[in-house]
């Protein structure tokens, strides 16, 4: 199963205290927080860590984007400075523990 990118902003803004479960979220935070979230991917996916396409995000890997998205968006959203960006960390490393064996490189030795 997969998980949308409406679905990781909504969850990143409750995270970030910006959103309660019975209010929908301001036009001009979704756009700031779904920016982020799609520069911050983009990025990622270059460097090979993500490997999902837009709008299908494995529903595993949905705890860890979670946290790497907060911990990347609260400076744009003014949530900084209140332990958001501890989450980085540990985000990328739950995310690259789920990555597809397929896809992980594997280190070779070179006998001479």
């Amino acid at each position: 199963m997969t998980t949308t990118t409406a679905t990781l902003r909504d969850k990143v803004a409750k995270d970030l205290g910006l959103k309660a479960v019975d209010e929908e979220l301001s036009d001009e935070l979704a756009a700031t927080i779904e920016e982020g979230i799609g520069d911050w991917t983009a990025h990622y996916r270059e460097l090979g860590l993500f490997w999902w396409q837009d709008n299908a995000i494995p529903d595993p890997c949905v705890a860890g984007l979670r946290m790497v998205m907060c911990a990347l968006c609260c400076a744009s959203v003014r949530k900084m400075g209140q332990g958001h960006e501890a989450k980085l960390e540990p985000g990328l490393a739950m995310i690259a523990a789920l990555k597809p064996a397929a896809t992980v490189d594997t280190l070779r030795t070179l006998y001479y």
